[in-house]
């Protein structure tokens, strides 16, 4: 493991092959690998775990910054938040990523699953940012912390959008746009960091 500590990094430590793999595993930005590695999937008879369609993993693995899911229901673009969200914290250390819906009837069934998906995996839960007051997850409005100080933050832009204002994630999630009101997708607009890399 090398550290940069001031021009010169060091190494602390020669991470094993086991720890290498995991380390490769944890990067991936699409969350497929994560979820794939640590995920229960009790619809799946055959060995409990969890696996994408085939047809998915191209579709989740667009790294576009602009990208609109258009597509019928229980194809799976829930699980596509919910497994970008998982990864986020990460790949992407001291970042926010942002979750939106028009409303919080449409809001809280994502960040609701979301949170179960990072209560459900030991690599998660242990990597939450835990103090006296939180076990890393608040409510009204959500928010998720890491040890990382990655954070994941759920937001409904409002009738005039100031809902979302003053948000600069580097990754923006937003559910059932179709609804949206006007004033929220003018924020949205000087929300996102279009300029960073790996903004999307």
């Amino acid at each position: 493991m090398a550290v940069a500590h001031s021009k010169t990094p060091r190494v602390l430590a020669d991470l094993t092959e086991e720890e290498c793999y995991l380390f490769a595993i944890l990067q991936d930005q699409s969350g497929i690998d994560q979820a794939e590695f640590s995920w229960r999937d009790e619809t799946n008879k055959q060995d409990g775990l969890f696996r994408c369609w085939d047809f998915q993993i191209p579709w989740y693995r667009n790294m576009e910054k602009l990208q609109i899911d258009q597509c019928a229901r229980a194809i799976g673009k829930s699980v596509g938040i919910q497994m970008r969200a998982w990864a986020f914290a990460f790949t992407n250390p001291q970042e926010e990523m942002l979750i939106t819906a028009p409303e919080l009837i449409h809001l809280d069934p994502v960040t609701k699953r979301i949170e179960d998906r990072i209560l459900g995996s030991r690599l998660s839960r242990e990597f939450l940012k835990m103090d006296r007051n939180s076990n890393g997850i608040k409510h009204r409005p959500f928010e998720v912390t890491f040890r990382n100080s990655a954070s994941i933050v759920g937001r409904i832009p409002q009738k005039d959008g100031k809902g979302v204002k003053g948000m600069h994630p580097l990754a923006l999630e937003q559910d059932e746009a179709q609804d949206y009101p006007e004033p929220g997708w003018t924020e949205l607009g000087s929300t996102l960091k279009f300029d960073r890399v790996g903004a999307t």
